[in-house]
């Protein structure tokens, strides 16, 4: 927990929501800007109510932060999801990201994770 609360304070955190009636947050998407030597934006996060799923909310979203890491000059998007969680895989896949390594026991509990990659555009000059 407190290291996700330092990613949110980090200058280089975007995070974009979906806000049903009321104002009532409905869907979120959270990533991070990384200057490597591959610029590339991480996504840290993808949800969706149970009542908005199904609404293209999760492609929509991807879709609007692969837009704030290009315009960022970010080459590439990854994103780390739990082996077992078919779902995001699904909808990653659906994005266009390629699943990659299999990461053993990344996630506290012990399971493991998949990293998924997408390149957004060339390598700049």
């Amino acid at each position: 927990m407190r290291q996700f609360r330092r990613l949110l304070a980090s200058p280089t955190c975007r995070i974009l929501v979906v806000r049903g009636a009321g104002g009532t947050l409905v869907a979120e998407i959270v990533g991070l800007l990384r200057h490597f030597s591959i610029p590339s934006g991480r996504i840290y996060k993808v949800a969706v109510h149970p009542s908005a799923q199904g609404q293209g909310l999760g492609r929509r979203l991807i879709a609007a932060m692969e837009a704030e890491f290009r315009r960022a000059g970010m080459v590439a998007a990854v994103a780390e999801v739990r082996v077992s969680n078919t779902g995001s895989r699904a909808l990653f896949e659906a994005c266009g990201y390629q699943a990659g390594e299999r990461l053993p026991r990344y996630y506290a509990d012990g399971e493991d994770g998949v990293k998924y990659r997408k390149v957004l555009a060339s390598r700049p000059s």
